[in-house]
């Protein structure tokens, strides 16, 4: 069943966000397990900087307890967004 054109779908940076802050884990706590040596990267995605690379989406599908499909959509439908806003001009 289609989505509600009014139903806003929420951003990649959004979604992690929230995921980690339910599951009560820090910045640090995340770039720990990804193995990165401090909290830049994950805080980059979470202002919607960067996105991380496609790799790190199990790890996270898992840390976060959801379905990779589900967080590989909302990564993609992003990526989508920002391509779209920089090939019109509007980034």
């Amino acid at each position: 069943m289609a989505k509600s054109m009014k139903q806003k779908k929420i951003n990649f940076c959004v979604y992690v966000k929230g995921l980690r802050i339910k599951k009560g884990l820090t910045q640090m706590d995340v770039a720990t397990k990804l193995g990165y040596a401090n909290a830049q990267f994950v805080s980059n995605w979470e202002r919607g900087q960067c996105l991380p690379s496609v790799a790190a989406l199990t790890t996270l599908s898992e840390l976060y307890d959801v379905k990779l499909k589900d967080l590989f959509g909302r990564y993609m439908d992003t990526l989508r967004e920002d391509l779209w806003k920089k090939a019109s001009g509007l980034m």
